[in-house]
């Protein structure tokens, strides 16, 4: 310090007494600022989780009453009568699955054979499916849901719910609403995208096997029932679904099965009669793009005024020392 002339200890001077306040109060308003937009980030996404959580769960309670209507009409039980007049009844079955958008519904008689189907499938038509768990179920008198899982069938990854038909108390047959594969994938994947262009969401079982495809990546099609992922993710949920433990939820930033930094929430779902953890991510880049943001704004307001604050200073500076200057001269 000794060594400086005047004006450059007045213009150190000041930036310490004027400049530096001001900067550790900006850099405090900074860190305020990017803790409310990450609290933000989480909240959208834990919103968004639990309510794609009670949207599956409200579909798939709605389909039970959804069955309960159709075994109940008179289409059905007489359907179940005259089974050699089949026509009526799958127009009647047509019109419900159109309506509602599954994937098929069909007909089995007492003795757990498939008598019709809403697609008039030839293929699927007389079928004896009696040993399957769903149509055991039914034939006793409970209504249930079959496990998401591959039907040599119906070639397709299916869950079916299985719904007994009453006639005059006794049980003359079961209706059976079928959803399959996309129709999954499109109930899981509605609204995802809101949370960004790289939102996502998937199911999974217990041991990490893909339930549903991803809507973005490498597993968007052919891969439910298939692949497997081992991730932070999927191991956290590992025990809450085994448990069936649908309080269970967890928000924040792991690596995907890409092993891509992400912004995830997790929860455990019934879906059906079982249980299945929901995955819901977006990149962490687009998720905290809004604070990087901020940061860069902040950083250039920041040096914007921190050079004019050292123009203004080397100006006052040189309108103290120059007078003095001549003085001492």
């Amino acid at each position: 310090m000794k060594n400086l002339n005047m004006g450059m200890k007045l213009l150190i001077l000041s930036i310490l007494v004027s400049f530096l306040p001001i900067l550790c109060i900006s850099g405090i308003a900074l860190r305020s600022a990017t803790n409310e937009l990450e609290t933000s980030v989480l909240k959208s996404n834990v919103v968004f989780s639990t309510l794609t959580k009670e949207q599956l769960s409200t579909y798939f309670n709605e389909r039970r009453g959804d069955g309960k209507v159709i075994a109940e009409s008179e289409n059905v039980i007489n359907g179940l009568k005259t089974p050699n007049q089949s026509k009526a009844l799958i127009d009647f079955l047509k019109l419900i699955e159109s309506e509602y958008q599954y994937s098929n519904i069909f007909i089995t008689n007492s003795k757990g054979i498939i008598l019709v189907d809403a697609k008039n499938n030839a293929d699927i038509k007389k079928a004896n499916i009696s040993t399957e768990p769903y149509i055991e179920k039914a034939l006793k008198g409970e209504q249930n849901w079959s496990p998401l899982k591959a039907s040599k069938l119906f070639n397709d990854n299916v869950i079916i719910l299985s719904t007994p038909v009453y006639d005059s108390r006794v049980i003359v047959g079961t209706v059976n609403i079928v959803i399959n594969q996309s129709l999954m994938n499109s109930i899981v994947h509605q609204g995802v995208s809101e949370l960004g262009q790289s939102g996502d969401a998937y199911l999974i079982n217990e041991t990490g096997m893909l339930l549903t495809e991803t809507r973005l990546g490498q597993y968007t099609k052919d891969a439910a029932q298939k692949i497997s992922i081992d991730t932070d993710a999927t191991n956290n949920l590992a025990a809450p679904i085994h448990s069936a433990n649908t309080d269970y939820s967890y928000t924040g930033t792991y690596e995907d099965y890409l092993g891509n930094p992400v912004f995830g929430s997790l929860g455990v779902v019934k879906i059906g009669d079982q249980y299945a953890g929901l995955i819901i991510e977006i990149d962490e880049s687009e998720a905290f793009s809004g604070v990087k943001a901020l940061n860069r704004i902040i950083m250039a307001i920041g040096g914007f005024f921190f050079l004019l604050a050292i123009l203004l200073v080397t100006g006052i500076t040189r309108s103290i020392v120059t007078p003095l200057n001549l003085v001492v001269n």
